[in-house]
């Protein structure tokens, strides 16, 4: 069946892979493994082996995984094996080329050899049934047997059914498979289109409304760019305004500076001057003082030579005076006072 699918113009391109090897390559299953591997390649494999085909080990790290590596090594092994890449297989030349049916073809002639002698062996497989329920009717073997060998005998009858339809779908060009694979084909299409419509409008509506999302957030955002400006503009006219502020206060401050400068310029003059003219009132205050001093101490003096003179006007004439009173002379005490008045005495 494998040659009459490939056709033996294939072989080169062929490979064989043979699994399930023993991780351990010491232990008696290993060899006996390759003791199989050469008995497929001698009994089996010859055709393609002669071909130019390989045969490789696909190798396992366990019991239930492959080994990656050595997966990746046959790829290689087979890419740089190939010898004709345009090679057409038998069934794709019988099918297509020359237009024959499935039963024409080299594979499916085997296939209806394999399957003629199925039937054959099932026809007589139910005669022999058929000869079985006989004997068993004509015997004592009772009622079980006889349903068991109908049971049977329905089996068969189905399985050669089955056999003859399979045969008759043979019959069937490869054209007519085409084309009853193109309605198929053509219904999934339609199918998958219209899920691709339905996706496709639910799309377009997400898009919509991802698109209004956009248009709202662009709106927002300009609207904020708008506020941000306003701000930057109305920040930059208050700095404006500040500095404009700041120069005025600067200048401010330096005609301050310049009168301060000045005005202690003209407080330590006036300072000066009034030292100055506190040192003139102080010599003249004490001038003065000493002046007053002299006078005072001169008229104590003039008071004292007065108040002497006094007394020795008194003593001089308090006796006589009180005499005169005593005997009435009064009008010559008072020419005598208005005399001593008279000449400064007091």
């Amino acid at each position: 069946m494998f040659r009459a699918l490939c056709g033996e113009d294939a072989f080169p391109n062929v490979a064989v892979l043979t699994s399930m090897w023993s991780t351990d390559e010491s232990n008696t299953e290993f060899s006996r493994q390759v003791a199989r591997e050469e008995q497929l390649k001698d009994e089996y494999l010859t055709d393609i082996l002669g071909a130019g085909g390989l045969v490789k080990r696909l190798k396992s790290k366990d019991s239930a995984t492959i080994d990656a590596a050595s997966a990746q090594d046959i790829f290689r092994a087979l890419f740089a094996s190939w010898k004709d890449d345009k090679i057409t297989l038998r069934i794709q030349h019988d099918l297509v080329n020359d237009g024959a049916p499935l039963r024409a073809t080299a594979a499916g002639k085997v296939l209806s050899s394999h399957l003629d002698a199925t039937r054959q062996n099932f026809e007589a497989e139910i005669t022999n049934l058929h000869q079985a329920i006989q004997e068993t009717r004509a015997g004592d073997g009772g009622d079980q047997a006889r349903a068991i060998v109908r049971y049977q005998q329905v089996a068969v009858q189905q399985h050669l059914r089955q056999l003859r339809a399979d045969q008759e779908s043979m019959n069937v060009s490869f054209l007519q498979v085409h084309a009853e694979e193109m309605k198929r084909m053509t219904a999934q299409l339609s199918a998958v289109k219209s899920r691709w419509r339905q996706d496709l409008a639910a799309l377009e509506r997400e898009q919509a409304l991802r698109e209004q999302v956009l248009a709202e957030v662009r709106a927002s955002a300009l609207q904020r760019d708008a506020t941000i400006a306003d701000l930057r503009q109305q920040q930059q006219q208050m700095t404006l305004r500040r500095q404009e502020q700041y120069a005025i206060q600067t200048q401010q401050l330096a005609v301050f500076t310049r009168e301060q400068e000045r005005r202690k310029e003209w407080e330590a003059r006036y300072h000066a001057q009034l030292v100055q003219q506190g040192q003139w009132r102080e010599d003249g205050y004490r001038l003065e003082l000493e002046r007053t001093r002299k006078e005072l101490q001169l008229m104590r003096d003039d008071l004292g030579k007065r108040i002497a003179t006094a007394e020795k006007a008194k003593r001089a004439w308090v006796g006589p005076l009180l005499q005169g009173v005593a005997t009435g002379g009064l009008g010559l005490v008072g020419t005598l006072v208005t005399a001593v008045f008279a000449n400064g005495i007091w």
